[in-house]
C-alpha cells in the first residue's frame, strides 16, 4: 500500500504533522491489526494530521520534517531499516519517535542488540546484563511507576504504586535503557517470570516506558537526534488500554513537543497542563475542550499554536510569541486591551474558527489564510502580515476598526468576504484581487501608505456592495471592476491621494450591462490632461451601461463633472447628477411632484411613485425625497397593497387645515389619503376612512385632484363594464359625493381651473365618431357643460388650461389644439389646431404661461421638437429640428430659461439652446438603453428652490440634474 493522508479532529499548523508506520495488512486501510487504527484515530483526536505508510513502502521523504513518527509494533524491524535507509539513516532522523516494535530499540540505539527470546539459557550481552535488552512479556496489565512527576507519567502515581493500564492483561514490550534514559515506568515486579525466561535476569531492569532526551547519549554511543520513546503496548493492547491511552496521548505529545490545555484553565496554572508544567518555547501548544483559556501570564514562548473544539484563547493582556505556525478552528484566538500574539511562520482560520483582535496586536511573518467558514475579524489594534492574506470561499475579513497591513498579495476567493463597516486595510506592492464580495457598510478604508498604487480589483464572478469605504493613495487606480463582476450598490465611496502619474484614475468599470446609480461618490481634486476619475467600458457594445454619479463641482467630482455633465467612454454613458438617489424602485408611474406648501409657498417634498416595488404580489410605493433635490430619501413612505391594485399615475399633493396632505387612486378603485406631517419613519399608513372602498367605483383611469375649494377631490374611473364616471369624494369626510357619467373612453388626465369661482374639470379622450373629445366638467353644477371635437386621434397626455391664455392638448394625429375654455362651446383659437408633420404625439404639451409672450411646446413620435407662439399659432423653429434623431419624444418639453428640457423613449434626458435648437445638445444625459431594451424617462419636473430637474426611468431610477449655466 502506498500510503493514506488522514485528518480528523481539531485542524492543526502543518509543521504537527505526524506519520505512522504500520506492517503489512488488508485494504481499505493496510492495517493488519485493528489496534493499529485505533492508534491512528488517537493521533487524529489529538489534532495530529496523519500520514499512514506502510514498512516496506515508507521512504525518508515521508519522515522529512514530521512533527511526530509513531513506529507500530506491527512492522518487521528490518524492512522499516530498510525503507528509511539503514540504520545510520534511522538513527540520524531529527524528528521525534515514538516506537512500539521493542525489536527496533536496537536499531535506534535506545537499547543492547540481545533479545529476549524463547530459550532458557542465558545469553551474554552488552554490559553483561543477560538474557534480554529488548523484546516482550505476555500477559501484562499493571506497570511500576518509577517517575510519577514525568510528563510521560499522565498523573498516574506516586512513585512506587503498581497502576492497572489495560482492561485485561495483554502482551507488552520492554527494554533496558542506559542511565542517560529517563525511565518513567518498569514492568510489574510481581508479575510471575514465564516459564521460558532466565531467572537471573529481573524484571526491575526492563523498563516499559522510557525517553531519550534531544543530545542524551544512547546505548550506542551516540547522541540522540531527536526524541525517542519506548511505549510498552502491543497492536493489539491498543485495544484493552484504560488508563494507557492517557500514557499514550501524553508520551505523543511529549515526544512532538505538545502541551495541551483545556477551556476554563488559565495559562499560568501548571497542572493545567497535559503533560504538566508550562509550555516552553519548543512545545507545540494545543489549547481544546471548550470553553475559554485565560493567557495571564507577562510573556510566553512556544513552538505552534492550535486552538480547537470551540474553545476561545483570551489575551487581554500579555505577549505571546509562536515561532513557527498558528492555526485557530474550531475555536478562537480573541486579542484585546494590550495583548500581544507574534507568529513567527504562517497563521491558518480553519472551519468555524475565529481570530478577532479588539486591541493590542497582531503580527505574522508567513502567509494568512482565512479558510472555508473561518473568520478574521479586527474591531481595534493592529494587525501586521508579512505574507500573503488569502480570504478562501466561505472565509471572511472583516474590518470594524483598527488596521490591518498587508505587505504580500491580498486575495479574496469566489464565495470570499471582505467586509468593513470602520477600520483601515493597507496594501503592500501587489494588487487586491477579489473573487468574492468587496462590502462596506458605513465606513471603513483601503489605502497605501508611501508612494505606489492602489490596485483593487474586483474579478470575474466577484460583488461589490460599498457603502461608505475610501481608497486613499494611488498612482494607477482605485478601484478595478472588471468584466462579469456585479456591482450591487456604489455609494458615498471616497478617492483620495492619487497620485501624479499620467495614467491615474480613480474607478474603472466594465460590464456587459449596467444601470448603477453611485450616490456620494467623491473624487479628490480634478485631474488634468489625459486622466480621469471614471473609466467606463461597455464589453460587449451593447449600448447599455451607465454609471451615474453624484456632481458636487469639480473638486470633489474630478475632471468630466461640472461643464461637460456626462460623457461617452468606450460606449458607455457616465451622468454625472445633482443627485443620485437609490430609494426608488419599481416601474415608474407618472412624474416626480414636488410639493409645496400652498400657504407659504416653501417646498416640503419631493414624491416619486413606483409599481410594484419588489415584484408582483407587493406594494406599490410613493418614495419621499428632500424637497430641494439633494437625493436624500426622507424616513417615511407611502405603500398601496397589492389588494388595493395599482397605483395610477403620479399622486396629487395639497395643504388642508395647514397640514400636507397626499392623494392618490388605484386601478383597484381605492381612493387613498396620507396627512403628512413630514415626519415618522417607515411606512405611513392612510387617514381613518381610506381607502375608500365605494362599492361603485371598480376602477381609477385617473390620478386624484383637488379643487381649488378644497372641498371636494376628483378623478376618473369606471362602474362595473359601464362607460367612465367623473367621481367627486369629500375631502373632510372621505364619502363619494356625487359622480357624473362621460362619453367616449378617456385617455388623459385630470386638470382642474378656476372659472368665474367656479371649478372646471378637464379630460380628454380616445376618438368618437371620428373625432377626439374634450370634455369641461362643471364641478358646482355637476355636469359636463363642453365638448371641444377639435382633434381627430385619441387625445395625448392631459390638457393645460391656463385662465386667460387659453386651454392646451395634442392627440395621436400631431395635432394640437388651442381652446378658449371659458367660452361656451370652448371652441379652437384662430389658427388652431396645427400639425406641423403628422408625426403622432407621443407626450403633452407645455405651455410657457409666466412669459409675456407665451409659447407652448411639444414634441413627436419621430423625434421633433416644436415650438408655437401661442398669439398666433406661428412656428418658431420651422419644423425640422430633431435633436434625438428618430426616437420618439417621450414628454412635454420643460422650458427653463435659455434652454428646452425632453426625454425620450431610448432613456435620454437632453437639453437644446430655445435660440439655437438645432446646434449642439446643451445636455444629453442617458439614463436608459436604446433599442428593443428601451428604458424611456417621464416627464421632467423642477424643483422650485434652486430649479433643478427631476426625472424619473421605467426601471425605477430617480434622478436630479443641475440647471444649466
Amino acid at each position: 500500500m502506498a500510503g493514506l493522508a488522514l485528518a480528523g479532529g481539531p485542524a492543526r499548523a502543518q509543521a504537527d504533522e505526524a506519520l505512522f508506520i504500520h506492517g503489512p495488512g488488508q485494504p481499505p486501510m493496510g492495517f493488519v491489526q485493528s489496534g493499529d487504527q485505533a492508534l491512528v484515530d488517537r493521533l487524529a483526536g489529538l489534532g495530529f494530521v496523519v500520514t499512514v505508510r506502510q514498512d516496506t513502502t515508507v521512504t525518508p521523504a515521508d519522515a522529512a520534517g514530521k512533527a511526530l513518527i509513531v513506529i507500530s509494533e506491527t512492522v518487521a524491524s528490518g524492512s522499516v531499516v530498510t525503507s528509511l535507509g539503514g540504520q545510520a539513516a534511522l538513527r540520524a532522523l531529527p524528528s521525534p519517535i515514538l516506537c512500539f516494535e521493542p525489536y527496533l530499540y536496537d536499531d535506534l540505539g535506545m537499547t543492547g542488540t540481545a533479545q529476549s527470546g524463547t530459550t532458557p539459557a542465558p545469553v551474554p550481552d552488552n554490559g553483561g546484563i543477560n538474557n534480554g535488552e529488548h523484546g516482550n512479556l505476555p500477559a501484562h496489565d499493571r506497570v511500576l511507576v518509577v517517575d510519577a512527576t514525568h510528563p510521560l507519567a499522565a498523573g498516574l502515581g506516586p512513585n512506587g504504586a503498581v497502576v492497572q493500564v489495560a482492561a485485561q492483561p495483554v502482551q507488552m514490550g520492554f527494554g533496558v535503557p542506559n542511565g542517560n534514559a529517563q525511565v518513567v515506568f518498569r514492568l510489574d515486579p510481581a508479575h510471575p517470570w514465564p516459564q521460558n525466561e532466565a531467572p537471573n535476569v529481573p524484571l526491575a531492569q526492563r523498563a516499559c516506558l522510557f525517553v531519550y532526551e534531544p543530545g542524551a547519549v544512547l546505548v550506542s554511543g551516540g547522541p540522540a537526534a531527536g526524541r525517542r520513546v519506548g511505549f510498552f503496548a502491543r497492536h493489539a493492547a491498543a485495544l484493552s488500554l484504560t488508563a494507557g491511552w492517557s500514557v499514550f496521548e501524553a508520551s505523543a505529545q511529549h515526544a512532538a513537543g505538545t502541551k495541551t490545555i483545556r477551556g476554563g484553565s488559565a495559562w499560568s496554572s501548571p497542572s493545567a497542563w497535559t503533560p504538566p508544567g508550562l509550555p516552553a518555547a519548543g512545545d507545540a501548544v494545543l489549547v481544546t475542550g471548550g470553553g475559554t483559556v485565560a493567557f495571564d501570564v507577562a510573556s510566553a514562548s512556544v513552538r505552534s499554536l492550535t486552538v480547537n473544539a470551540s474553545t476561545t484563547l483570551g489575551l487581554g493582556g500579555g505577549a505571546l510569541t509562536v515561532a513557527q505556525e498558528a492555526a485557530v478552528g474550531p475555536g478562537a484566538v480573541a486579542i484585546s486591551g494590550a495583548g500581544a500574539l507574534a507568529v513567527g511562520g504562517a497563521a491558518v482560520v480553519r472551519g468555524q474558527g475565529t481570530l478577532s483582535l479588539g486591541g493590542g496586536t497582531l503580527s505574522v511573518a508567513g502567509a494568512v489564510t482565512v479558510q472555508p467558514q473561518g473568520a478574521l475579524t479586527v474591531s481595534g489594534g493592529s494587525a501586521t502580515v508579512s505574507g500573503a492574506l488569502a480570504v478562501q470561499g466561505q472565509g471572511s475579513l472583516a474590518l470594524g476598526g483598527g488596521a490591518v497591513s498587508a505587505t504580500g498579495a491580498v486575495t479574496v476567493q469566489a464565495q470570499g468576504l471582505l467586509a468593513f463597516t470602520s477600520g483601515a486595510l493597507r496594501l503592500g506592492t501587489a494588487p487586491c484581487q477579489i473573487a468574492g464580495t468587496l462590502r462596506a457598510e458605513g465606513g471603513g478604508r483601503i489605502e497605501r501608505a508611501g508612494a505606489g498604487e492602489i490596485d483593487v480589483r474586483v474579478t470575474s464572478g466577484g460583488r461589490v456592495e460599498l457603502d461608505g469605504l475610501t481608497f486613499r493613495g494611488g498612482d494607477t487606480e482605485g478601484l478595478h471592476v472588471q468584466a462579469g463582476a456585479s456591482i450591487a450598490w456604489l455609494r458615498r465611496c471616497r478617492f483620495e491621494q492619487v497620485g501624479a502619474n499620467a495614467a491615474a484614475r480613480h474607478l474603472t468599470i466594465e460590464q456587459a450591462s449596467l444601470d448603477l446609480a453611485a450616490p456620494g461618490l467623491h473624487f479628490e481634486g480634478p485631474l488634468t490632461g489625459n486622466r480621469r476619475n471614471v473609466h467606463l467600458r461597455d464589453t460587449n457594445g451593447g449600448n447599455d451601461v451607465r454609471l451615474d454619479t453624484e456632481d458636487r463641482g469639480p473638486a470633489v467630482s474630478g475632471a468630466g463633472a461640472g461643464a461637460a455633465r456626462h460623457t461617452l467612454q468606450n460606449g458607455a454613458w457616465i451622468n454625472w447628477c445633482w443627485a443620485t438617489p437609490e430609494g426608488a424602485a419599481g416601474r415608474r408611474v407618472g412624474y416626480p411632484c414636488v410639493a409645496w406648501d400652498l400657504d407659504t409657498f416653501a417646498t416640503y417634498a419631493t414624491y416619486v411613485p413606483m409599481r410594484d416595488v419588489e415584484g408582483p404580489g407587493t406594494v406599490d410605493r410613493i418614495h419621499v425625497f428632500d424637497p430641494d433635490g439633494a437625493g436624500v430619501q426622507a424616513p417615511y413612505w407611502f405603500d398601496v397593497p397589492q389588494a388595493w391594485g395599482d397605483l395610477v399615475d403620479a399622486p396629487w399633493w395639497d395643504t388642508v387645515g395647514g397640514q400636507h396632505v397626499l392623494w392618490a387612486t388605484t386601478t383597484g378603485g381605492r381612493l387613498v389619503r396620507w396627512t403628512d406631517p413630514g415626519a415618522g419613519a417607515g411606512a405611513l399608513a392612510p387617514d381613518a376612512g381610506y381607502p375608500l372602498t365605494a362599492g361603485t367605483i371598480t376602477a381609477f383611469t385617473s390620478a386624484p385632484i383637488t379643487d381649488a375649494s378644497k372641498t371636494l377631490v376628483h378623478a376618473v374611473g369606471r362602474q362595473g363594464a359601464n362607460g367612465p364616471r367623473f367621481y367627486a369624494v369629500d375631502v373632510a369626510t372621505g364619502t363619494l359625493a356625487w359622480q357624473l357619467t362621460l362619453g367616449a373612453a378617456l385617455s388623459t388626465q385630470l386638470a382642474v381651473g378656476l372659472q368665474d369661482g367656479v371649478v372646471k374639470a378637464f379630460v380628454g379622450s380616445a376618438p368618437s365618431g371620428g373625432r377626439g373629445n374634450v370634455y369641461r366638467v362643471n364641478t358646482q353644477a355637476r355636469l359636463v357643460e363642453a365638448t371641444n371635437r377639435s382633434l381627430f386621434g385619441q387625445v395625448r397626455a392631459c390638457p393645460f388650461p391656463i385662465e386667460g391664455i387659453g386651454l392646451f392638448v395634442g392627440d395621436s394625429t400631431g395635432r394640437v389644439v388651442r381652446v378658449d375654455q371659458a367660452s361656451p362651446t370652448m371652441a379652437a383659437a384662430s389658427g388652431w389646431p396645427v400639425r406641423p408633420r403628422g408625426d403622432a404625439l407621443e407626450g403633452g404639451v407645455f405651455l410657457e404661461f409666466w412669459v409675456a409672450d407665451p409659447w407652448v411646446y411639444w414634441g413627436s413620435t419621430a423625434g421633433y421638437v416644436f415650438a408655437y407662439r401661442v398669439a398666433d399659432a406661428a412656428s418658431q423653429w420651422g419644423t425640422n429640428v430633431r435633436p434625438a434623431g428618430n426616437v420618439a419624444i417621450r414628454t412635454a418639453p420643460l422650458p427653463d430659461g435659455a434652454a428646452l428640457w425632453f426625454t425620450n423613449t431610448g432613456g435620454r434626458l437632453m437639453a437644446v439652446s430655445r435660440a439655437n435648437p438645432g446646434g449642439a445638445l446643451l445636455a444629453d444625459y442617458r439614463f436608459g438603453p436604446a433599442g428593443t431594451d428601451a428604458c424611456p424617462l417621464g416627464d421632467p419636473a423642477q424643483e422650485h428652490s434652486v430649479g433643478r430637474v427631476l426625472v424619473t426611468t421605467d426601471n425605477g431610477k430617480f434622478r436630479v440634474v443641475d440647471r444649466l449655466p
